[in-house]
């Protein structure tokens, strides 16, 4: 296939016609016919930039073809800071940080919701070894929920001694609760069972955030 092929695919798709591609492109009407109609290999200067763009897909692809002619959306997520993966730790570990990591393609949850943490520790290094990021959604801000199985974030509170932590771990539904339990290497990480309800200390378990991809920062 031709770029002048992929031209004419694209142009029948959006069903436009030879002058609102000229119009969108602000390339000249006659040229664009001769185009379509395959009478021109290479195309002086921009022009061929300036007929991806106005049909919503890259240079690259029209003169390649390696690329989907639709860009892949991306974003920048926040890093707001270290999750301990073994230990908890405190809250302050969160930050705000003008660090951000390019994203792609882009997580379809509620804007603001999704944000990324790097991995402190060792208990996840079978997925997630010291360093790797997590991208993770909020599930307050999401309205979503975690499932058996799901790799979490998770605080743990203690209202009389205003104890705030919070670490990385796989959840897992058990017979009267649930049990956080590590994915890694080193044996001295061990499963650990929470009551389904609050116990007698006052402290508290939930699980705030659902891990969605695991990546190497960049």
């Amino acid at each position: 296939m031709t770029w002048n092929d992929r031209l004419r695919k694209l142009v029948q798709e959006q069903g436009l016609t030879k002058a609102e591609l000229s119009r969108r492109s602000k390339v000249p009407y006659d040229s664009v016919n001769k185009y379509l109609r395959g009478n021109t290999e290479n195309p002086r200067g921009k022009t061929m930039d300036k007929l991806a763009k106005a049909l919503g897909t890259t240079e690259v692809y029209l003169r390649t073809g390696l690329t989907d002619h639709k860009p892949v959306p991306s974003v920048q997520i926040p890093i707001r800071g270290v999750v301990a993966a073994g230990v908890w730790s405190e809250p302050d570990s969160f930050y705000d940080t003008e660090e951000w990591l390019p994203f792609n393609p882009a997580p379809q949850f509620p804007e603001g919701s999704v944000y990324c943490l790097t991995v402190q520790g060792d208990s996840l290094d079978k997925l997630a070894p010291n360093g790797f990021v997590l991208v993770c959604v909020d599930l307050d801000q999401s309205g979503l929920s975690f499932r058996d199985g799901d790799l979490v974030i998770v605080e743990r509170s203690k209202e009389q001694d205003g104890l705030l932590e919070t670490t990385a771990k796989r959840v897992r539904a058990v017979a009267g609760g649930f049990e956080l339990y590590p994915e890694s290497n080193n044996p001295k990480w061990k499963p650990v069972l929470y009551p389904a309800r609050d116990n007698d200390s006052g402290e508290t378990i939930r699980v705030i955030a659902r891990v969605e991809f695991i990546m190497r920062k960049p």
